[in-house]
């Protein structure tokens, strides 16, 4: 089963799990900093770690590891089978984002929470948490966003990691 990271209203944001104790959320300047990010982008906390900062809009976001994608529902079905709609992904126009070096135990979490209080992977309601764990083979990628719409009745917005050299 699927688990969903979701905000209480703002940014979600994707730090490396070694790193989550120095995220201080809406207690210190990183919840601002992640605020202030159009769509997608970098910033650097604590002792200049990298965050990835997801803010199109406060959705749940979920990753999938087999296809390296982040995938934020938009609008859609409750029932639909999300990874099979994007793992079909027929024509898709993807606009290259931000690079970022990523590696091993991730965390997405809502931005607001600082992260010595986060509870990974802690279902809440309907699979969703206020924070996920997330694998990533370490190395760079670059970020590239697009909107998936299987049908006129559902729409995820997709942000896949391309290995960069």
């Amino acid at each position: 089963m699927q688990i969903w990271a979701e905000s209480s209203g703002g940014p979600l944001v994707l730090v490396a799990e070694k790193a989550l104790k120095e995220w201080t959320g809406a207690k210190g300047d990183d919840y601002e900093l992640a605020c202030a990010v159009d769509d997608l982008g970098v910033i650097r906390f604590g002792a200049g770690e990298p965050a990835l900062v997801f803010w199109d809009e406060p959705a749940s976001v979920t990753y999938f590891q087999r296809l390296r994608m982040f995938v934020q529902w938009v609008y859609g079905d409750p029932g639909c089978d999300v990874e099979q709609a994007v793992s079909e992904l027929g024509d898709v126009t993807w606009e290259q984002g931000p690079a970022m070096d990523f590696g091993g135990s991730m965390v997405l979490l809502d931005a607001a929470v600082p992260g010595p209080e986060i509870q990974i992977d802690e279902v809440r309601g309907d699979m969703d948490a206020e924070a996920i764990s997330v694998e990533i083979v370490p190395g760079r990628y670059r970020v590239d966003c697009g909107e998936i719409r299987p049908d006129e009745h559902t729409c995820f917005r997709c942000y896949r990691l391309v290995a960069v050299a």
